[in-house]
């Protein structure tokens, strides 16, 4: 009954509030607006896109009157620690959600003075919106004496959301409605971000988003405070299961998952804000003051991502690449479980792809310690899971791209290659061949298992893919059977002449397999045995591509058993153009999928044929199936009932030294972020936050220009 009485007096209220001009000196219409018994959906419901497009272009007075009142309570609020009465306290908290609710569809130039003048009106509600989060009896239940949070870099332990960085002392828990306060606060934070969104990709770098450029600079006094309670709200977030029983993660607060998730996006949206130069000129109000105030400071850069970057202290960074582990492990078991639905599904496994895309692209220190302890070996697995769940879907690409990226600046760090050679001793909870081995098995088999299930949505992928298996082959100790014989198979798809010719760049897979290989037989021969036995088997697909022609009568392909002299490949001529080539080849998949235009028709000729194919690095091969396939069909033919761990003990124990080349030094690609790849990025952190708060109707989406929202054909 009574929230049915609260919602009619509600509705009534906003009714009146875009259907005629209400004076800012009409209080007593304003005090009840403000202290009526409200929900935050409950505004977004009686509120809806198209009122609120209403109030603001046809009663813009009432929009700014509504505004104007609300920042002025959070500030009332936020000043007065400890003194407030609970009808203040409900102003408050109703002040939250109607700005949440109003300002997105604010933050267009009609509303550019009303924001940036000289009451700096758009400061005002960022300080006040991050002073309430760290407000004793609104936010945080906490005995603290009541001080100022305006020096920059200060960070009051006490203040702190949850123990982790810094603490490690227990915090209070909130009860629900700070927790609901706390996540209504972040709401309203990224409320005031997305400015982003109304700006086409291209004019991001002309066109700064202030708030976030604010908030990222040495200006904003709650900087410190701000990151390391959201990042403690990551690293103490845990949705596993009580004492493993079944079904107890449920118990846990659907309020904490949203507080943690809501925390990701403004961390993600923070890390992702460029400064402009300090020499660049603006003519826009809002670039105008923020410049000046960061100009006052000696250094102008990202201070969020600074804090990200600067994290070294062996202490925190176990705490990062733990609570990574912890929730990647807890979403693989959610899918493995035996009972069905037993472990509640981690609700932002996009959020925590980017956030390890992020840490691990920036932070060196990070990314060694993650490897040095082995914790990155631990979510190998669960992000191969989401990338076998999302490659087939086109709403998920820009997941699996993600995580596409993670693996590719891993696989360009000698030490994650060593890595990999840790042993498999976990059930996989996806569908892939029966293997026993190691980390670098597991993404061989899961990646042929995708390409062969795979269609044009995965296409773009594959190149990546065998990047990363090229990268990691020359640390890679041994290979598995299974995995020897998914090389070959990948092989035999990839060397066909209807592959071959169909595109410009597919002929690079098959250098990439040649390059995984010709690793393995010069610098782990006795590990590389199983591989050895494959390639014997499928000499008749090596030579089939070496005989390979273009229409061409001048051409012609070699005899069925070259010999090593008639095999004229120039190894140092191929690393050579590998080098030249390395620049363009880098994140190449990417920029593939950032490319919307229809590229010019393209045809294969001879000339372009026979250019990469006489570069073609098989002579290893060539010297190996010269070398042994005799010797291995005649042992064969001995024993009739040989063995296959037979044939890999020969193969071991055969010595090619002398008769291989000396091993050509390694080269190892790394993805080079072009601003088309930035970009991309960029877009697709708002996308994930556009979707999960757009069921709401949170952003205007009639001015969304970051990218396109399609729309279902009926």
């Amino acid at each position: 009954m009574g929230n049915s009485k609260s919602s009619t007096s509600l509705k009534d209220h906003t009714q009146t509030l875009v259907s005629k001009e209400i004076e800012s000196t009409e209080e007593s219409y304003w005090h009840t607006l403000l202290t009526t018994p409200t929900t935050f959906n409950q505004v977004f419901e009686e509120l809806p896109s198209a009122q609120v497009n209403t109030l603001v272009s046809e009663y813009p007075q009432n929009a700014k009157t509504l505004i104007l009142k609300s920042v002025s309570c959070l500030e009332q609020t936020w000043r007065q620690v400890h003194t407030y009465d609970q009808s203040q306290l409900l102003s408050c908290i109703n002040s939250v959600r109607f700005l949440a609710r109003l300002v997105p569809f604010t933050l267009k130039e009609d509303f550019l003075e009303f924001w940036w003048n000289e009451q700096t009106l758009a400061i005002r509600l960022l300080k006040a919106t991050t002073g309430l989060m760290f407000t004793p009896a609104y936010s945080l239940i906490a005995s603290v004496e009541p001080s100022s949070l305006d020096e920059f870099n200060k960070v009051e332990l006490a203040r702190l959301w949850n123990k982790g960085l810094l603490s490690d002392q227990v915090i209070a828990e909130p009860n629900s409605q700070m927790l609901s306060n706390r996540y209504e606060l972040l709401m309203l934070l990224i409320a005031c971000m997305g400015q982003t969104l109304e700006c086409e990709g291209s004019e991001l770098l002309d066109n700064p988003n202030s708030w976030v450029w604010y908030l990222t600079s040495q200006a904003f006094p709650h900087s410190a405070q701000l990151f390391y309670s959201l990042m403690n709200v990551f690293v103490s977030y845990d949705n596993s299961a009580y004492l493993k029983l079944p079904y107890s993660s449920y118990l846990n607060t659907p309020l904490k998952d949203k507080v943690a998730e809501a925390s990701l996006h403004v961390l993600m949206l923070l890390f992702e804000f460029e400064h402009p130069p300090q020499d660049k000129e603006f003519h826009r109000p809002d670039h105008l003051l923020v410049s000046e105030l960061v100009q006052s400071y000696s250094d102008s850069k990202n201070e969020m991502l600074l804090r990200l970057v600067s994290i070294n202290d062996p202490s925190q960074l176990k705490l990062i690449s733990s609570a990574f582990v912890r929730l990647f492990q807890n979403l693989a078991y959610s899918y493995s479980s035996y009972l069905p639905e037993s472990q509640k599904k981690l609700p932002f496994e996009n959020e925590l792809s980017i956030l390890l895309w992020k840490l691990i692209q920036t932070n060196p220190s990070f990314e060694a310690h993650s490897i040095s302890t082995g914790d990155l070996a631990k979510v190998i697995m669960p992000l191969l899971l989401i990338l076998h769940q999302s490659v087939n879907s086109v709403t998920h690409q820009g997941l699996v791209m993600v995580i596409n990226s993670v693996f590719m600046k891993l696989s360009s760090n000698r030490n994650f290659g060593v890595l990999l050679n840790q042993p498999v001793n976990y059930s996989i909870p996806f569908p892939v061949p029966l293997f026993q081995g190691n980390h670098s098995d597991l993404l061989i088999v899961t990646f042929s298992k995708l390409i062969e299930n795979g269609n044009k949505t995965t296409e773009p992928f594959y190149q990546t893919w065998l990047l990363i298996l090229a990268n990691i082959s020359p640390f890679v100790r041994k290979v598995s059977s299974v995995s020897a014989n998914k090389i070959l198979e990948l092989l035999s798809i990839f060397s066909t002449k209807n592959w071959l010719l169909a595109a410009k760049q597919n002929h690079f897979l098959v250098f990439y397999l040649f390059e995984f290989i010709n690793y393995q037989l010069q610098y782990h021969w006795e590990g590389a045995s199983y591989l050895v036995l494959e390639i014997l088997k499928s000499k008749r697909v090596i030579y089939k591509l070496w005989r390979m022609e273009v229409e061409n009568p001048e051409e012609s392909g070699v005899e069925e058993h070259p010999t090593q002299g008639e095999i004229k490949v120039n190894l140092e001529e191929i690393e050579e153009r590998k080098e030249e080539e390395e620049e363009s080849q880098r994140g190449e998949n990417l920029e593939t999928v950032q490319n919307t235009e229809t590229e010019p028709e393209w045809t294969a000729t001879p000339e372009w044929f026979y250019t990469w194919k006489n570069q073609l690095p098989i002579k290893l091969v060539f010297i190996v199936i010269t070398e042994l396939q005799g010797k291995v069909e005649n042992l064969i033919e001995q024993k009739k009932k040989i063995k296959d761990s037979e044939l890999v003990k020969y193969v071991e124990d055969y010595s090619m030294v002398g008769i291989l080349p000396e091993p050509h030094r390694i080269l190892l690609r790394k993805e080079q972020l072009s601003w088309q790849i930035i970009l991309w990025f960029k877009s697709y952190i708002w996308i994930t936050v556009f979707l999960k708060t757009q069921s709401l109707g949170f952003f205007d989406e009639s001015r969304i220009k970051l990218f396109r929202i399609g729309v279902p054909s009926n």
